[in-house]
């Protein structure tokens, strides 16, 4: 029988406990997100968690931003 695998990087299937499980590396550590009765709910914690990191990253970058023509321009586009 072949071995069940994702199609969703940082998605794996856990034959014993007959759950999917999604984990991945962060800033060089392992996340582990948690366990999932189906692979899409697993991948999707994964998509979820990299856009808060994202998300606050970003706000980060904004709040540094001390000028206000600068924070103008650059949410102008």
């Amino acid at each position: 029988m072949k071995k069940k695998t994702s199609k969703y990087v940082g998605v794996i299937w856990i034959k014993t406990d007959e759950v999917w499980v999604a984990q991945f590396y962060y800033k060089g550590k392992q996340t582990y997100l948690g366990r999932y009765e189906n692979e899409e709910d697993a991948y999707e914690s994964i998509v979820r968690f990299k856009k808060t990191k994202v998300h606050k990253r970003e706000v980060a970058k904004l709040q540094k931003i001390s000028n206000k023509k600068e924070l103008h321009n650059i949410l102008d586009y």
